[in-house]
C-alpha cells in the first residue's frame, strides 16, 4: 500500500491455504516460515505475509510444485 507521501507501507496479512493431498517432507522445506498441518487428505498452510506480492510468491511456489490448491483465505489488514 502506498502512503500519501509516496512511500510503500507493508501490512501483515494472515493467510490460510488448504491443499488437497498431503505435502511430503521434501516439499515442506519450500515453506520454511509457514506452519504446516497435515489432516486426513489435506494440508493446511498458515502464516503471515508482509504484502500481496509475498502472498502471490507463495501461491506461485504452490503452482510451481504442481500442488492441488483447495482454498485460500486472507485476513485483510484493518484500515
Amino acid at each position: 500500500m502506498n502512503t500519501d507521501d509516496g512511500t510503500h507501507r507493508t501490512e501483515q496479512r494472515k493467510f490460510r491455504i488448504i491443499l488437497d493431498g498431503k505435502l511430503d517432507e521434501r516439499r515442506q522445506e519450500w515453506f520454511e516460515d509457514v506452519e504446516i498441518v497435515l489432516t486426513g487428505d489435506k494440508t493446511e498452510l498458515t502464516g503471515t505475509t508482509r504484502d500481496r506480492t509475498e502472498l502471490h510468491g507463495l501461491l506461485k511456489r504452490i503452482h510451481d510444485l504442481n500442488l492441488d490448491l483447495n482454498s485460500v483465505e486472507v485476513e485483510e489488514p484493518a484500515n
